[in-house]
């Protein structure tokens, strides 16, 4: 092919124009839009400068690919446009002098060079999404990933890579923490996974028996990174400490200024707190206890959760001391592990769930298990009531023996779409369901009080009472000497 002077001097425009890009990304911005992984991930504070990150990345992969296609995909069409269009795209062309051309009708920005990106939300109609998906994809960018409650793993692995495969495209993931963390079901359909951005950025320590999502390339941004907004944003946090101290322990808090992912209390079903209710397992009081009782939720795909307590004399706590989940099951193997705690628990109760009644009947009559049905009515009540004991500090879950218990109960939350208290069908609630049986058929409530230990002070004090009793008996008791048989007293 022949290079002309007109090529020659469109490439050393966009060269120019590249420069220009590049000199509006302030550092943290750069070292995204440098990443050239496969699947990568950003994790912003509020006004961190994503959104004008991502319009520089469209501006940038327009300039390096001509003819190519790129998507975008927000919420909605309308969230898509309004994000993006006016004050970030036009912003940007006004500055570096792209010539994008506008097509309001198929939502895309054109570049003269041919490329072009289509702008698309949720609420596109499945005809022009799949029209879209089509083409030979070079760029995907997801943004505000934390509010797809989709199945947003399906979407970018079975729908979105493969458009990807032709031009080894990048496809990237753009938000803020949420409150939703899933889980959701992955691509076969069977195994559960949590919300795919949660899974990809969440922080370290939350939910430890999980690790990342594997895959994944991920930038933290804070908007202490922004140049454009540091002062305003340090501003913001002095205005809160000095007026508004307690909302820095609220989740909106956690994750809009800390820039970490954190469910909001009111939407958890359980009131379990770390540090209120966590302990460690020498902190059990493990030769006093009185009796243990065996929490168990029966499930096949679902797993089958076993969850262990106990309460001591004078104590009005109970002790979950070991929780865990195994998937398929059979009752033969439900009945040789119930028969291994009941050897470490002696005496231990079983309480099971009463919904599978044949699977309880089996077990009773072949196995020889003495289980106790526990009931269903009035769920939602005794959770309230099992509430109140977690916040008065009257449950203590033994935090490394039953990871996969405090990982529900900081997971599970209400479905806010039903009229009535529901929790949400697509979160985990086998092993909660195991401790709220366990904790129904505990007694740590009936709490006698502990016989007093006496102190030599007390001792003294009971024989000084006796003598001072015997001394005034024996005065009492004497005879007058006159016949009558009567006694008198000293005046």
């Amino acid at each position: 092919m022949r290079i002309t002077r007109s090529m020659l001097a469109g490439y050393g425009q966009s060269l120019d124009r590249r420069e220009k890009l590049r000199a509006m990304a302030f550092p943290a911005q750069r070292a995204f839009l440098d990443d050239r992984a496969l699947f990568k991930a950003e994790l912003c504070t509020r006004r961190a400068g994503k959104s004008f990150g991502i319009g520089i990345d469209i501006a940038e992969t327009h300039e390096r690919y001509p003819g190519d296609s790129s998507i975008y995909i927000g919420l909605t069409r309308e969230t898509a446009r309004l994000v993006m269009w006016k004050d970030i795209l036009d912003e940007i062309d006004a500055r570096v002098g792209i010539g994008w051309q506008l097509n309001r009708q198929e939502q895309s920005y054109t570049h003269p060079n041919g490329a072009v990106t289509y702008f698309r939300g949720l609420d596109s109609s499945p005809k022009e999404m799949q029209k879209t998906l089509g083409q030979k994809i070079r760029r995907i960018w997801i943004d505000e990933a934390q509010g797809f409650t989709i199945d947003l793993r399906q979407l970018v692995y079975q729908k979105l890579k493969p458009a990807l495969a032709d031009l080894r495209g990048q496809l990237s993931l753009h938000g803020t923490p949420g409150d939703f963390i899933g889980p959701q079901f992955a691509p076969d359909g069977f195994t559960p996974g949590r919300h795919l951005f949660f899974a990809v950025t969440k922080q370290e320590g939350l939910f430890p028996s999980e690790s990342r999502e594997g895959g994944w390339s991920v930038t933290r941004r804070s908007t202490l990174d922004n140049p454009h907004m540091r002062v305003q944003f340090l501003e913001q946090i002095a205005e809160i400490e000095r007026d508004r101290p307690l909302f820095k322990e609220t989740p909106q808090f956690v994750r809009d200024y800390l820039g970490q992912w954190a469910v909001a209390s009111n939407r958890l079903v359980y009131r379990y707190g770390a540090v209120r209710n966590g302990i460690e397992e020498s902190a059990v009081p493990m030769s006093r206890i009185k009796a243990w009782v065996i929490g168990v939720d029966f499930g096949y795909d679902d797993p089958t959760a076993f969850a262990v307590g106990g309460w001591a004399d004078y104590d009005p706590t109970l002790y979950i001391v070991r929780a865990y989940k195994r998937p398929r099951m059979t009752l033969t193997a439900v009945a040789d592990e119930l028969r291994l705690l009941q050897a470490d628990f002696p005496g231990a109760r079983i309480v099971v769930d009463g919904a599978v009644k044949q699977a309880v009947e089996e077990l009773k009559m072949r196995e020889r298990l003495p289980l106790i049905t526990a009931q269903k009515a009035g769920k939602h009540e005794f959770i309230q009531m099992m509430n109140s004991d977690l916040i008065e500090g009257k449950v203590k879950v033994v935090a490394d023996a039953c990871v996969a218990l405090t990982d529900e109960y900081q997971a599970l939350v209400w479905d806010d779409r039903t009229m009535v208290p529901k929790e949400l069908a697509s979160c985990d609630n086998h092993l909660c369901d195991g401790a709220l049986y366990l904790w129904r058929d505990a007694r740590n409530f009936i709490v006698r009080e502990a016989p007093k230990r006496k102190t030599i002070e007390d001792e003294m004090a009971a024989i000084v009472a006796r003598e001072d009793r015997e001394g005034r008996a024996a005065s009492v008791g004497e005879d007058d000497g006159d016949g009558d048989g009567e006694v008198w007293e000293d005046a």
